[in-house]
């Protein structure tokens, strides 16, 4: 195992601050991006100030702090801090880990109540904690680069997973006969329960507005019961019930119960939908992930103060639907695609928390690669 050393960041780099660029001289598109103080490129030029292979620092703006390793030549901007003129005895890509693995604590050095900013004397003082080896550094540099590969590729497969069920969303939900969200679920549409009303004991699961998430439509870590023990049989959610977000910024938003999960009761800014059995319900939930949806919610929501959409204009939304049969296989192919997505988002959550453990092992000398 080799020695370990601790300095501070400029005794490693030289720190160097961009030159600012009229936005109005930017491009959306272009040869060299440029980088600024937030995440992503603020726009592009024709023209670069910085090599390859360079660590830039977010200087000011809500994500100062940001580090970030540049494969291309770019332009650095006002607020951008390159790392520049590294001693020979350190790696580039091991500096720019250890970095990443701080990005944290870099970002609690900003200072400043408006526009926040990092000094570059502060910057200059932080520590750094690196083994005296280059063939160790080299290592765990290529170790955390294997897994960033990995964690890329995992992403990429997300967003092909998610355009092919995009496309499929919309090659397979335009055909058949108009009906209404009124002629599926009758007269089973109810307002869910308010908080005000329940108590909790940890024995039930209560869904909230605000648990209905894009991806991960989780339950809340509620519980509840009535204040006398007794439970709201009529706010329980039967399999295939699909509930509707109904105010607020989560407005429109869906979640098909599967009964998985026990006993699960519907929070008042909820609404429910009981599917009737000549239908397929996951069909009707697909049918709620579609543009055209999402418009329509969008028109039927908006009114003056906190946006909505109530129970009888829920009813009202007309879509195409084919024979019960055709519903069913085509659902088969959605919830497939959707199964997809979700093995791929626990490999991806898998890697990132391998990468993590790697980073947390190989940065701080628990392990060694020698």
């Amino acid at each position: 195992m080799s020695e370990w050393k601790k300095v501070e960041l400029s005794a490693l780099v030289e720190i160097s601050k961009g030159k600012q660029i009229n936005r109005l001289n930017l491009d959306k598109q272009g040869d060299y991006y440029v980088l600024n103080g937030g995440v992503e490129p603020s726009g592009y030029l024709d023209k670069w100030n910085t090599e390859t292979d360079t660590i830039s620092i977010s200087e000011g703006g809500n994500s100062c702090g940001y580090v970030k390793y540049n494969t291309s030549r770019f332009w650095s901007g006002g607020h951008c801090y390159t790392l520049e003129k590294l001693v020979p005895y350190i790696d580039c890509k091991y500096l720019y880990f250890y970095l990443k693995y701080n990005q944290k604590n870099i970002m609690k050095l900003r200072t400043g109540t408006g526009l926040p900013n990092i000094k570059r004397n502060t910057l200059m003082t932080f520590p750094i904690f690196y083994p005296t080896s280059l063939t160790e550094q080299q290592k765990i540099a290529e170790i955390l680069t294997t897994a960033d590969k990995a964690i890329t590729a995992s992403r990429a497969l997300l967003e092909k997973y998610a355009a092919v069920k995009l496309g499929l969303l919309q090659d397979l939900l335009g055909n058949g006969e108009e009906v209404t969200l009124g002629e599926i679920g009758g007269d089973s549409f109810k307002y869910g329960l308010n908080a005000a009303a329940i108590t909790y004991d940890g024995k039930n699961k209560y869904l909230r507005i605000t648990d209905i998430d894009e991806n991960t439509r989780t339950f809340s870590k509620e519980n509840l019961t009535s204040p006398n023990g007794q439970l709201f049989d009529d706010y329980l959610l039967a399999e295939n019930d699909i509930v509707f977000a109904r105010t607020g910024a989560s407005v429109g938003k869906t979640y098909i119960y599967d009964n998985a999960d026990g006993k699960v009761y519907f929070a008042g800014y909820l609404i429910r939908c009981s599917v009737k059995k000549e239908f397929c319900a996951k069909y009707i939930f697909y049918q709620t992930l579609t543009d055209e949806y999402n418009s329509w919610v969008s028109i039927n929501s908006q009114r003056s103060g906190q946006p909505g959409v109530n129970a009888e204009q829920y009813k009202k939304y007309t879509f195409k639907c084919p024979p019960l049969a055709e519903q069913q296989r085509i659902a088969e192919i959605l919830t497939a695609a959707d199964n997809r997505i979700t093995a791929e988002q626990k490999h991806l959550a898998k890697l990132e928390k391998i990468k993590q453990g790697l980073m947390h092992d190989l940065l701080t000398n628990k392990i060694s690669t020698i």
